[in-house]
């Protein structure tokens, strides 16, 4: 089993996959913010992997000089990158939430198109059946909500699991605004599929490797109907 991330959003006024290419291509290798690496791309999909760079300062001490010194790092973080242009879909298969906002510094600063990345904002019970409706073996394991109730004695997040998941989903319905995650779990091709659902674009899922691109083409399905 191996652990993957998929964060989803919308492109909107994104150029063809052989014309965001060639703005990827012109961005020089002494480039401060970002390189791309393995770029190649379909006359519907772009995928690469965009290198962000950033300086972090890193405080040591000298015992020899007794002084305290400072080294600034450059920081290289990978995120793999797929842009579907005629779907409006942008994927970035790693990271947070807010490697979606690279994304958008990337087309938008860097290559000075028209476009901006947003996410997307989902319904969690939406999400859980669409995904029950189209695989098998389904499980509602355990969910995270907020603001379980004023008067149970709990203080922060309540994260309750489900024996059942009927009982599951009638108890996060009467949590739907309070929901921050949902995690099911179901069968793939080769093996179990354990997926959490975030109502903010982002996916974690824990599967085998020969399963990673049918279950994020069904997470890209149930997200944006793509």
């Amino acid at each position: 089993m191996a652990s993957f991330k998929l964060n989803i959003g919308m492109v909107r006024g994104c150029p063809t996959s052989s014309e965001l290419a060639t703005k990827l291509k012109m961005i020089p290798d002494e480039d401060e913010r970002f390189t791309i690496l393995d770029l190649n791309y379909t006359d519907t999909a772009l995928k690469c992997r965009l290198v962000r760079f950033s300086n972090q300062v890193v405080t040591s001490w000298d015992g020899e000089k007794r002084e305290v010194e400072e080294v600034v790092i450059r920081k290289a973080e990978v995120l793999p990158l797929l842009i579907l242009p005629p779907k409006g879909i942008v994927e970035v298969q790693a990271g947070s939430i807010r490697s979606l906002e690279q994304v958008d510094v990337l087309l938008s600063q860097e290559l000075g198109l028209a476009v901006t990345v947003e996410p997307i904002e989902f319904d969690v019970i939406d999400l859980i059946r669409k995904v029950r409706e189209q695989v098998q073996g389904f499980q509602l394991l355990a969910a995270a909500v907020d603001l379980f109730s004023a008067n149970s004695y709990t203080l922060g997040v309540y994260r309750p699991k489900f024996e059942d998941t009927e009982n599951g989903l009638e108890f996060l319905e009467q949590y739907a605004e309070a929901i921050k995650t949902a995690r099911v779990r179901f069968a793939g091709k080769t093996g179990k599929v354990t997926v959490t659902l975030s109502p903010h674009s982002a996916f974690a899922f824990s599967c085998r490797e020969d399963d990673y691109d049918p279950v994020s083409a069904l997470l890209r399905r149930v997200a944006c109907g793509a």
